[in-house]
């Protein structure tokens, strides 16, 4: 399994490409707890004030849910656990598998919230969520990818909602 997750800090045109659409390749490494060690470029991406300590609380609370203590340990603070996340099913793709790209699909989500503050790409308070079983497949909402049960108490908004209400609390 993986050891590490890799998330885009900003949707829209780039990281680094600040209001031009030109594209900014990836190769730089920055300490996002150090603003002063951050090329400018990158910094006009970031959010300030309180969205941005709201980030750094958002990448410190989020987990590799290929590792299963990181993963377990997050679910457990948002109130839920692996089971949670069996109802949901797509053709091809293991329960794991599922589980793993919702719980990404999530954590990336809850990024976007603080780095997108306003406009097309901000998440709402409460987003639909997408997955599809290939980079061509039609994607399907994954309120509807549960086809055996009812989901009363919705993982996935539980989640979403513990990183982006905890960010705003510090809890």
């Amino acid at each position: 399994g993986y050891t590490e997750s890799i998330y885009c800090i900003k949707d829209g045109i780039g990281f680094g490409s600040g209001t031009t659409e030109s594209v900014v390749h990836y190769t730089n490494y920055f300490d996002l707890r150090n603003l002063d060690s951050i090329d400018s470029t990158f910094k006009y991406d970031l959010p300030t004030g309180d969205n941005y300590t709201r980030l750094i609380w958002v990448l410190d609370n989020i987990c590799v849910p290929s590792n299963d203590t990181s993963r377990k340990e997050l679910l457990t603070k948002a109130g839920l656990d692996d089971s949670d996340f069996a109802g949901y099913k797509v053709s091809g793709k293991t329960d794991t598998d599922v589980r793993n790209d919702i719980i990404e699909s999530i954590q990336q989500a809850a990024i976007w919230y603080y780095t997108n503050p306003s406009g097309e790409y901000h998440p709402t308070d409460s987003p639909v969520f997408y997955y599809s079983s290939s980079n061509t497949g039609t994607p399907t909402s994954v309120s509807n990818l549960d086809s055996s049960a009812d989901i009363v108490d919705d993982p996935v908004q539980t989640l979403y909602s513990y990183l982006v209400n905890g960010a705003k609390t510090g809890t």
